[in-house]
């Protein structure tokens, strides 16, 4: 079973960098615009965009849930009625969006911006669930979100 999910997990990541850390759920993944992080949780997919990745993350459990993670290198990311919260010496501007309702449960999407020189990493958490979701596992991700160019 193991091996089937390195092989879909392999699939899934075509066409990026993903350096296995070591037998645990942690990925060191790297884009070629220089965005780097590590992805210490499950999901299902990953999907390489223009300038990031999608994690796809959605419950077995049920087909109406949805659970996705959107981690994009930008020059500037436009987040209405932010809140702050400062791990170590970075201050990252915040919101979280909630829409009750649906089929699936409640809506949320959390928004994190994380500035860096010149540009910024945005983070923004998708979920639908019956359950309120736990976002832990967003801010190691975007905690973990670097900008790295090979040398030459």
């Amino acid at each position: 079973m193991k091996k089937l999910h390195y092989l879909f997990l392999w699939l899934g990541l075509v066409g990026c960098d993903v350096n296995e850390k070591d037998e645990s759920s942690v990925n060191k993944i790297n884009h070629h615009n220089g965005l780097a992080a590590e992805a210490d949780f499950e999901y299902t997919s990953i999907e390489k965009i223009d300038n990031g990745f999608v994690f796809h993350r959605n419950p077995e459990d049920s087909s109406r849930q949805t659970d996705s993670i959107t981690l994009e290198l930008l020059k500037a990311y436009d987040i209405s009625n932010t809140e702050t919260r400062t791990i170590g010496a970075v201050t990252y501007q915040f919101h979280l969006d909630t829409f009750h309702g649906g089929s699936g449960g409640a809506e949320y999407t959390l928004r994190i911006w994380k500035p860096l020189d010149g540009s910024g990493v945005a983070l923004e958490h998708y979920v639908q669930s019956e359950h309120d979701p736990d976002f832990a596992e967003s801010w190691k991700l975007i905690e973990s979100a670097s900008v790295q160019f090979e040398k030459d």
